[in-house]
């Protein structure tokens, strides 16, 4: 059995003429193999059902030796080294694993296959991981997987799905959540929101996921309290700092709502951050309806309504302070070198919504996601 990279199908650089020109070599090679009496063309899944296992065994890697160097001797390295390549990873497991189940449609598996295409979990010589449009494209693509899932086994939009698991194989469970129109995954370790919370939006190239975890005095595991579900809607209540800090996140339709309950904090600064995936060029920023800027360096704002518009996903994200504060929005930028030279990219915008020095009591922000309107940010042009 035999099988080949998707680059000899016409995408690697310059071959594309020569795969399906005139002359190209696909057409020919099928033509010869179909006619040859000693070559049977079939399908992993058939050879699997002709041929069941008679013994078990563990292969090593069989990758050129290119790979070995960028990823320090194993594939599984790029997921240990890049936690957003392990994040889609999981996600992309999870996705495959309900697609493949009889009763799935058969467009489900379909896009978790277009979710597969690999250059966007590792990197060699080329921007692979490193290009923002690559992993949101996976993701768009498993998303549409689950949401064609959804729309063939569920009715209604008052459902609420609810899984403890292991998520991120890191030996601690986590809480999944999905709705109708969003899903995520909660990990009490630092309390953060990961899976890129169901939009593709939300997903850059950091450190770490988009958290909701407070940096008022460092970062803290979270004991899970009470879990409530409504119709389509769910209340997940956690307590931090030696119960200084209680968090309810209630998440319904495309948004969530965060309130905290906290003591006194002097001399910080406290709220969650929000990393958004958003590559230069397609990103600006409104204050309080006022006007729009491009996010392209550091900022600093205050007010309590914030809106991105993120052109290049037809996508707006209103963040909302109900007791007013500041903002930064840091650019988030890498360097990557491939086999055109070196370049740094944007991978992404850092938004923290924070109140500077809170007194104790309640704070609260809200964070929705909107189909982006017909309305253009001046001095931008309008999506194609």
């Amino acid at each position: 059995m035999l099988a080949d990279g998707g680059e000899k199908f016409g995408m690697w650089q310059g071959n594309h003429a020569r795969v399906y020109g005139p002359d190209g070599w696909l057409d020919r090679f099928f033509t010869v193999a179909a006619a040859a009496s000693w070559v049977n063309l079939t399908t992993f899944e058939r050879h699997r059902a002709d041929h069941p296992a008679t013994m078990r065994t563990s292969l090593p890697p069989g990758s050129y030796q290119e790979m070995t160097d960028w990823s320090d001797g194993r594939w599984e390295h790029f997921l240990d080294r890049y936690p957003e390549a392990d994040a889609l990873y999981r996600k992309m497991l999870n996705a495959s694993q309900r697609a493949s189940r009889q009763k799935a449609p058969a467009a489900a598996l379909t896009e978790v296959l277009r979710g597969q295409g690999n250059d966007a979990y590792w990197h060699g010589a080329f921007g692979g991981l490193y290009l923002p449009h690559l992993r949101a494209e996976a993701h768009r693509r498993l998303l549409a997987s689950r949401m064609a899932i959804d729309e063939a086994g569920r009715s209604g939009r008052s459902w609420v799905k609810l899984n403890r698991l292991d998520w991120d194989a890191d030996g601690r469970e986590e809480i999944q959540v999905e709705l109708p129109d969003q899903s995520w995954v909660m990990d009490l370790d630092d309390g953060s929101l990961g899976d890129g919370s169901g939009w593709d939006t939300v997903r850059v190239l950091t450190g770490e996921l988009a958290s909701i975890a407070p940096d008022a005095v460092s970062p803290d595991p979270f004991e899970e309290g009470e879990i409530e579900t409504g119709k389509g809607s769910i209340a997940i209540s956690s307590t931090s700092h030696g119960g200084r800090v209680q968090r309810l996140v209630r998440a319904e339709g495309r948004g969530f709502d965060v309130t905290y309950e906290v003591g006194d904090l002097p001399g910080c600064r406290f709220g969650p951050e929000f990393p958004v995936s958003a590559w230069r060029g397609v990103g600006s920023l409104r204050v309080d309806g006022g006007t729009w800027q491009m996010v392209d360096m550091p900022m600093m704002v205050s007010g309590h309504r914030f809106r991105f518009r993120h052109t290049g996903r037809l996508k707006e994200i209103l963040i909302e302070l109900r007791q007013p504060g500041e903002l930064f929005a840091l650019p988030l930028t890498t360097a990557i070198e491939d086999e055109s030279g070196s370049e740094e990219l944007q991978q992404g915008v850092l938004f923290w919504p924070h109140w500077v020095s809170p007194a104790g009591g309640t704070y609260r922000l809200t964070v929705e996601v909107l189909d982006l309107t017909d309305e253009v940010p001046e001095g931008q042009a309008p999506p194609e």
